[in-house]
């Protein structure tokens, strides 16, 4: 029975100091799967946690589940400077909002939306434009409005409206751009009022397009 004192008293003793000491979090920054920036701060994402890093002073902060970030497979990430809000999206469709008060809101819309699939409600990418963000998914295109933190209409692109995995979206020249790893590129005018109705979309390029976005005013497809 002796031999078990030592790791009984090494056991009690960590637990004490857990009870005295602030938790501390140790998580992996190796594999950033994600970054984002604002004129100062650039925003980096790994699988279950984030750091940001304040270019003036060289400041590090990092977000964790410590912090209430309760990530379920990082994604995407994406800061916006005129909201202030820093959106984070998961591998089963979460959504979370960190707040300029380092407040943390999470939004649980597509994963609970039950007509799809579990392994479909990635969210890939997200673009910001015009006070709406739009989430990439392995289903299609969601709508989220970032004054009201609400969910608006979602785009089915494929065949018949069929759900197809879309990495990417680009808006050029007054149209959105949807790029699929199985189905190309699609385009629609933005100020289409019925974006939701797969007609209103059309095929741009076909084949695996796993990336599209625009820099110095072009469009650039890869």
């Amino acid at each position: 029975m002796k031999r078990f004192f030592p790791l009984y008293f090494l056991l009690l003793s960590l637990s004490v100091v857990g009870q005295n000491q602030p938790w501390v979090s140790y998580f992996s920054y190796n594999d950033i799967v994600d970054v984002s920036q604002s004129s100062s701060r650039v925003f980096g994402a790994a699988g279950s946690a984030m750091f940001e890093k304040n270019m003036g002073t060289n400041d590090l902060k990092t977000i964790t589940s410590v912090d209430g970030l309760k990530a379920d497979g990082i994604s995407a990430v994406h800061y916006s400077t005129n909201y202030n809000k820093t959106l984070v999206g998961n591998s089963n469709g979460l959504l979370i909002i960190i707040n300029a008060d380092n407040s943390i809101v999470n939004k649980i819309g597509i994963v609970q939306e039950a007509t799809i699939l579990a392994s479909k409600k990635r969210i890939n990418h997200i673009l910001e434009y015009n006070g709406k963000a739009y989430l990439s998914c392995d289903f299609g295109i969601a709508v989220f409005d970032l004054s009201t933190l609400e969910f608006g209409d979602t785009y089915y692109l494929g065949p018949n409206g069929s759900e197809i995995p879309v990495k990417q979206a680009a808006i050029h020249n007054g149209n959105i751009y949807a790029a699929s790893s199985s189905d190309g590129v699609r385009f629609a005018a933005l100020s289409n009022p019925n974006l939701n109705d797969y007609t209103q979309w059309t095929q741009y390029v076909y084949g695996n397009v796993p990336c599209i976005l625009t820099y110095d005013g072009q469009l650039y497809i890869s």
